[in-house]
């Protein structure tokens, strides 16, 4: 990213211990696409047949801009903070200056492959940012009427600003009433996050929550991550009537928790899920699929929390999906009651790491 361009300078005769300073003695030109970076520089002092190489270092200062958040403004709509079918809303997207030195004349361009979205304002002016600043604009965007609940909706947004930087960003969003929620009330947050990404990268929309919420009976599947002793969440019997109701319904539900099958008290949405728990030992270390179920050739190494865990055995018509290799234990099981559907798990999704 360095061009010099005057490499050699005279600096005459030194007497002992003199030191000597000549203004523009050297001159180098910097790439405009150069990124923020330290770059190397070395000297050679040549005094007649003698050639001593010292070096520095000097930090090339550039701008670094990257989109910091956005959230949706539909006062022009239903006002529920969200896209829903049929309805206009606007995107305020911030981007943010993180680099050491100013951009100038920066403007977002706005895409989707979403054929249910039409940007309506694609292209926008951000104007100038110094290092450290941000500066937020609002893309108009509409979602068809025909768009189903849930849908994500991912966007790319290019950032150009003068001198030829460039730099392309994603964001995602969901449009209408999202499928899935994920109650995580793990102290740790080891499963919830890694369970709503997945289920966001799988194209399905999900809202994610760290504390009880009773309002579960818009959505098509509930994960509830409780955590493993002694970072858990105990059910209480309030939540599980709450889910037992839910699931009464025609609902879906993924319960995972260390402690919940066996050693805490029971709530009546425990019986629905046909497991009867048991203590385990203290080692989990790859867990695998069973043959002839969802899980087949399903395989992993744990590497979650697994201090006092429950083993878990299934009560016909349910089944186990997943089971600790040594000792053979179960630890997944999963039950359609044909009005609803249950997977309950002792192991956390947040540990399970792809095996070969």
């Amino acid at each position: 990213f360095i061009t010099i361009t005057d490499d050699e300078e005279s600096f005459g005769v030194f007497l002992p211990v003199e030191t000597k300073e000549i203004a523009g003695a050297f001159s180098f030109k910097i790439d405009s696409l150069a990124p923020r970076h330290t770059a190397l520089f070395s000297l050679d002092a040549i005094q007649a047949d003698e050639t001593d190489t010292s070096s520095f270092i000097g930090i090339i200062h550039a701008p670094e801009l990257k989109v910091e958040g956005f959230v949706i403004n539909d006062q022009g709509g239903n006002n529920n903070g969200r896209i829903d079918p049929g309805e206009t809303a606007n995107l305020e997207i911030t981007i943010c200056n993180e680099g050491s030195s100013e951009a100038f004349d920066i403007h977002g361009l706005l895409e989707t492959g979403c054929t249910y979205i039409t940007i309506n304002q694609s292209d926008l002016l951000f104007g100038n940012l110094g290092a450290g600043d941000d500066a937020t604009n609002a893309f108009s965007v509409t979602a068809s009427d025909d768009c189903p609940d849930g849908t994500v909706a991912k966007f790319n947004l290019l950032i150009e600003a003068a001198g030829g930087l460039s730099e392309t960003d994603s964001l995602q969003t969901f449009i209408g009433q999202p499928p899935v929620v994920v109650l995580d009330l793990d102290q740790n947050r080891n499963s919830g996050p890694a369970i709503y990404d997945a289920i966001m990268e799988n194209g399905v929309g999900a809202e994610y929550y760290t504390s009880w919420t009773n309002d579960i009976d818009d959505y098509q599947a509930v994960f509830v991550c409780l955590g493993i002793f002694w970072n858990n969440h105990t059910l209480t019997q309030e939540e599980g009537n709450d889910l037992t109701a839910y699931l009464n319904s025609g609902g879906n539900l993924y319960l995972e928790g260390g402690s919940t099958w066996w050693y805490d008290y029971q709530t009546s949405v425990h019986d629905m899920f046909g497991v009867e728990g048991a203590f385990g030992t203290l080692e989990l270390n790859n867990i695998n699929g069973i043959d002839g179920t969802l899980s087949e050739n399903m395989g992993f190494e744990y590497s979650g929390d697994s201090l006092y865990w429950d083993k878990l055995m299934p009560v016909e018509p349910a089944f186990v999906i997943l089971e600790n290799d040594d000792p053979q234990q179960g630890v997944g099981v999963a039950h359609d009651a044909g009005t609803y559907r249950t997977i309950g798990t002792s192991v956390e999704f947040g540990g399970l790491s792809d095996g070969s």
